[in-house]
């Protein structure tokens, strides 16, 4: 007989044997609850490694080791408070585990191209400098597909993309009122204004940034825009091109407007 903890029934002083109770019968969404409150690096990650059903709880995994964008957790994964704070820069990381990629990364670089059609799977909310060679239909459906929010492909690394044409461009950018971005900075300068200045006012954009490329020319062109969108912060701080005309240009379109924060930085409104 298993060993037990005993009761009894108070009206008629019987006595029962119980099964003896361990965390196995504890319910996996009590647990699940349990581990949103504990430490995600010094704890959550180091309890998976205690046994099967550890991490099957924690990774949502029945198999160890598992790597790739083909493998989806089999089982609920409560992710609040789970994640890798930083960037991760994807391309120097593959094979990518998959409990990883589908459950704790939050902003990613350089995705391999494999892992594109995954993202609206996963937890990812931002990315950041995609890998030159990405084709633009692999962020365009996955921007759609996705609840991506912010999409940043930083100007430092402008001349890597300089094979994308300006029709490739304008299709990144009409994918956007179809999708969750709510923060964006593009390479393309001028291109890029006047390409988002025809779909700014449909989109749910806030954050807009200007890359280093953009001119006055560029900011006389999103102006007139600024005022029919969401935009609540603007930065300019390292459009460095874009002198007093342009920044002028910028401060009249954002009458009327709902731009609370503008950065013009130390070199926007050089004359």
């Amino acid at each position: 007989m298993d060993k037990g903890t005993r009761g009894g029934d108070e009206n008629t002083g019987t006595t029962t044997v119980g099964k003896r109770v361990t965390f196995f019968h504890i319910p996996a969404e009590l647990w699940r609850h349990t581990l949103s409150f504990v430490g995600f690096r010094t704890s959550v990650l180091v309890m998976r490694q205690l046994n099967h059903f550890f991490h099957f709880l924690v990774t949502g995994y029945h198999q160890v080791g598992l790597v790739g964008p083909n493998h989806k957790p089999e089982g609920e994964v409560n992710t609040d408070g789970w994640c890798l704070q930083g960037r991760a820069w994807l391309k120097d990381l593959e094979p990518i585990p998959s409990f990883a990629f589908y459950t704790i990364l939050r902003t990613v670089s350089a995705l391999p191209d494999d892992y594109w059609p995954h993202v609206k799977d996963t937890q990812i909310h931002t990315i950041e400098n995609p890998q030159p060679e990405t084709k633009i239909e692999y962020i365009t459906n996955t921007l759609r597909d996705s609840k991506i929010s912010s999409l940043l492909i930083h100007t430092n690394s402008f001349s890597q993309y300089s094979f994308w044409t300006k029709e490739s461009l304008e299709l990144l950018v009409q994918a956007l009122p179809d999708s969750y971005v709510k923060k964006i900075c593009l390479f393309g300068g001028d291109s890029c204004c006047e390409a988002l200045s025809k779909v700014l006012a449909s989109t749910q954009i806030k954050h807009l940034i200007l890359d280093p490329e953009t001119t006055d020319v560029g900011a006389r062109l999103i102006a007139p825009s600024l005022n029919q969108s969401q935009i609540t912060h603007l930065d300019l701080s390292v459009a460095s091109k874009i002198t007093s005309s342009g920044a002028n240009a910028i401060i009249k379109g954002l009458e009327n407007s709902r731009v609370t924060d503008l950065n013009l930085g130390d070199k926007a409104c050089n004359s």
